[in-house]
């Protein structure tokens, strides 16, 4: 018997499991996993174009492959050798040798291996390099134009130990960025070699609270030096690298030929702003991970841009803080009337141990437990955890879900993985409701093909109602402590 997708059954049981979905991963990386055996390939990749940018780049094109169930990418040949590997539809091929015929074909690959057969070969030359006359002198040779070059949303953020470069040119150029302490730049460089418009650069190993010049040289496509920029950064201090709390309540709700989301935002002085992503296969696991909707500080937005024949629509929607840290996600599924559910594939439920998870709310940390609830207060922030080492290092997804008993609405949030590879973890905000939750933290083991779940109860606890519990038990031994000094003296006095 062939199994299908894991994606399709994962989809299909968590259809039923909660109304509110939510995905996480170990690390960052695409959550596409197979059980049982593929063999299909993928159809080859169509409509593949090759067009040469300049006298050492070409650019390449192509349409996606489509697989019984998942591509995983594609292959790029050059002159029969593979040169590289992506996910895209798209590749920048630079560093080649002017005046030169070269030979390109695609292939793509699934996520069992399975490759397709080739695209057509597309084969083109690049061109001469340009010879410019000297000034004031006469030449039969081509004088190349000199355009001025624009720069757009220039943006420079400075991390703890790195800084971040972005923008926009309005022509393809090549860049070359140095640093240093002064106007010598001597620390280093970093050379751009593809033309592009979309810019981004990235120095890392910066110190913290120093303070460093910086040059970006702009090339056109005949290599001449067009442009400049220098400016001066200085690093942060001990910037907070915390991530923020995910929103609360986020929900989605199809009406008039449109969707409805609502959310509300962190409680936190440092929030920002949220970005919502959506896909019609996919929870967006990152924050380039699907098509953005909505970026602001609003809690609510409205999704008109719907398509024929989809009706199911998966959205993510993460905080920021000022420090641009992210939040792990939280996650909704919105249905439309006439879908059809996806047929569901059995899942093997792992017969192993529950997976403790650890609730902590300043220094005070509680364990899950499933004779009593984990007692939360409601006006608290709740950092969830599960530990790393405590699940087996495979491709998983961690699903956290908490189901208001009294209203039957559930919050479900993804569990991802810490800089320190120590937790899998997610900050919630303070819990809308007080009461009793049922949580489920569900564990997918793409690998070992199990799908483990745990079951307990969270006791969230308004401010006066815990300020009452506390007087009462502090009473206790107090009460206690008189009766014994009562009776001592009672004694005492019959001596």
């Amino acid at each position: 018997m062939r199994w299908t997708t894991c994606l399709v059954s994962l989809v299909a049981i968590l259809s039923i499991l909660s109304p509110y979905v939510s995905y996480a991963v170990a690390d960052d990386f695409t959550v596409v996993a197979l059980i049982g055996s593929d063999s299909t390939p993928p159809t080859a990749p169509g409509g593949l174009i090759t067009t040469p940018i300049s006298f050492d780049q070409v650019d390449l094109n192509w349409t996606a492959s489509s697989d019984n169930i998942s591509v995983g990418g594609y292959q790029i040949w050059r002159d029969n050798l593979q040169i590289a590997t992506t996910t895209l539809v798209s590749y920048v091929d630079a560093g080649l040798q002017p005046n030169t015929l070269y030979t390109y074909y695609i292939t793509a690959f699934d996520t069992s291996g399975n490759i397709s057969a080739s695209s057509t070969l597309q084969s083109t030359t690049t061109g001469a390099i340009p010879v410019t006359p000297p000034a004031g002198g006469n030449s039969n040779s081509t004088r190349v134009p000199s355009d001025a070059l624009n720069i757009y949303d220039w943006n420079v953020v400075a991390g703890e130990d790195r800084v971040e470069i972005t923008f926009r040119t309005d022509q393809s150029v090549r860049t070359n960025t140095s640093w240093g302490t002064g106007s010598t730049y001597e620390l280093g460089y970093s050379s751009q070699n593809a033309l592009l418009t979309k810019h981004r650069i990235v120095v890392d190993g910066l110190d913290m609270g120093a303070r460093y010049s910086f040059q970006v040289l702009f090339f056109d496509r005949f290599g001449r030096p067009i442009g400049e920029r220098t400016f001066v950064v200085e690093m942060e201090e001990g910037i907070d690298t915390t991530s923020p709390p995910n929103v609360r309540n986020f929900s989605g709700v199809f009406e008039d030929g449109a969707i409805d989301l609502d959310w509300q935002n962190p409680e936190v002085e440092d929030f920002s702003y949220v970005k919502i992503l959506r896909s019609e296969r996919f929870f967006p696991l990152d924050n380039a991970d699907g098509i953005v909707v909505y970026e602001g500080d609003a809690s609510s937005v409205r999704d008109t841009d719907l398509r024929d024949a989809i009706t199911r629509y998966y959205y993510t929607i993460f905080s920021y803080d000022t420090n641009g840290n992210r939040s792990s996600g939280a996650v909704t599924m919105v249905v439309l009337p006439g879908d059809i559910p996806p047929p569901i594939e059995p899942t093997t439920a792992s017969s192993s141990t529950a997976v403790p998870v650890m609730f902590h709310q300043g220094e005070f940390v509680q364990e899950s437990s499933s004779t009593k609830p984990v007692r939360l207060l409601q006006t608290e922030q709740t950092l969830i955890r599960i530990a790393y080492d405590s699940l087996p290092q495979n491709l998983k997804t961690i699903i956290v879900s908490l189901t208001y008993i009294e209203t039957g609405q559930t919050f479900s949030f993804i569990l991802r993985s810490n800089n320190d590879r120590t937790y899998y973890e997610a900050i919630l905000d303070v819990m809308p409701y007080s009461g009793l939750y049922d949580v489920s933290v569900e564990v997918f083991d793409y690998k070992l093909k199990t799908f483990n779940r745990n079951s307990f109860q969270v006791s969230v606890i308004g401010e006066e109602v815990e300020t009452t519990s506390f007087s009462v038990w502090y009473l206790v031994p107090l009460f206690f402590s008189a009766l014994i000094l009562f009776i001592l003296w009672r004694r005492f006095v019959r001596n």
